[in-house]
């Protein structure tokens, strides 16, 4: 059963591909989601069998000695059949509606104003320092600790205008500036890589400087600028994002332990021997089939939509649910992804689950094509790449993302036409 899933899964992964073209505006989104499934479904998957092969301890699930073939099997159809129509979708979307989206991406931009793009490069800037200033004053979005909620709900307004606002607004200087000066735009890129670096101290988000460059690869990736040396710049920005791990893993435990929440050992610092270890962190940080393991025996008979919609309205959508009620982790301020198709199965049975993904893959694919048409189009397709690829990694159903990720677009079109002339 195991082999032919994945032949099934093959198939589909080669069709898809062969029919994707050389026109990243029209399908770059497919390669940002085709990737997620594949690391969560199947190379997860892959080192979970290893796991058990090796007689491992599997974090969250136990030793392997729990975990029977059957589970596992059962684990990798649900992941197998939701990829399936995720791939028909998209096959579907790339052969039919390919044509809808504009075939150039050298959008009428006009004449950028230099002096107005740096003058808000440096308000957003100076904004970004003193929001993380106070975030940090405050006690507010640092992973693994308990928010303390501001009145009205401002502790929201300043994590999200810090997390969510600020790095559009660099992605499109980083746009125009590309436009004005022959695509090198390195102020604006400088200030974004800088904020993500920041953002790793506030947060102790130990990926937070690799979410704060998507936007700029993914907007090289639309506009057909992926060059050789932004290609490794990449690569230096993934190894110094390795390098600061065990830091940013320090700075978390001591957050937890001073809420009295971690009682262990100090990791150290950074060691080449771990380098391994680091690595396998980004590649499970795509929520999949460790998580679908988890949900099984969760779901409902056929379908729950008060729960979908408690996520979806709820405070941490999907995420207090899943870590209390399926992990069994009660670290107060401590929360787990479920992936996108756990998200899924914890509102719905399999066929259920199948027409959640597939809808979810033709949104993905609507929301794309109507920003290819907008004057800001892949600034704008950016800051969705961006916002797309931790958002279906995690499978948060958090509505509060939804409404961010349009405030931010909606933002880049009021700001876009004073940076211009005609």
């Amino acid at each position: 059963m195991d082999g032919l899933c994945f032949c099934a899964a093959f198939l589909a992964t080669a069709a898809l591909i062969f029919s994707l073209g050389r026109r990243p505006i029209t399908e770059a989104w497919v390669w940002f989601l085709l990737l997620i499934m594949i690391d969560g479904c199947f190379v997860q998957g892959f080192l979970i069998e290893q796991h058990i092969a090796n007689h491992l301890f599997l974090p969250e699930l136990g030793a392997v000695d729990s975990i029977s073939p059957l589970r596992t099997s059962d684990a990798l159809e649900w992941a197998t059949l939701s990829y399936l129509t995720a791939c028909a979708v998209m096959l579907f979307w790339v052969r039919r509606r390919r044509d809808a989206v504009t075939q150039s991406v050298d959008h009428e931009v006009g004449r950028p104003v230099i002096w107005q793009i740096r003058r808000l490069e440096n308000v957003t800037l100076a904004a970004y320092i003193a929001l993380s200033f106070a975030e940090q004053r405050l006690g507010l979005g640092v992973l693994g600790t308990v928010t303390h909620h501001l009145p009205l709900r401002l502790d929201t307004a300043v994590v999200r205008t810090r997390a969510d606002l600020v790095p559009a607004i660099l992605v499109l200087c980083i746009w125009l500036e590309s436009k004005a000066d022959e695509g090198r735009a390195s102020r604006p890129l400088a200030m974004l890589v800088g904020a993500g670096v920041i953002d790793l101290f506030v947060t102790t988000s130990r990926g937070g400087l690799v979410n704060y460059l998507l936007p700029a690869v993914a907007l090289w990736f639309v506009t057909g600028q992926l060059t050789r040396r932004r290609l490794a710049g990449i690569a230096a920005a993934g190894a110094v994002t390795v390098i600061l791990f065990p830091l940013a893993t320090g700075r978390r435990i001591a957050a937890l332990a001073a809420g009295g929440a971690y009682q262990g050992a100090q990791p150290g610092g950074f060691r080449l021997s771990n380098a391994g270890t680091y690595l396998a962190h980004f590649v499970l940080r795509v929520s999949g089939d460790q998580q679908i393991l988890q949900t099984l025996g969760h779901t409902p008979s056929f379908f729950d939509p008060g729960r979908l919609l408690s996520f979806l309205a709820g405070s941490g959508g999907d995420g207090p649910y899943f870590t209390h009620a399926i992990v069994h982790v009660t670290t107060p301020g401590d929360f787990r992804a479920p992936g996108f198709i756990a998200a899924f199965m914890m509102v719905g049975s399999l066929p259920v689950v199948c027409l959640l993904v597939g809808s979810y893959c033709a949104t993905v694919g609507l929301v794309w094509t109507r920003l290819a048409h907008w004057t800001t189009g892949p600034a704008a397709m950016a800051v969705f790449a961006g916002w797309l690829v931790p958002f279906t990694a995690d499978g948060g159903l958090n509505g509060t993302d939804v409404v961010a990720l349009a405030l931010s677009l909606m933002t880049l079109k009021v700001v876009y036409p004073h940076l211009v002339r005609p």
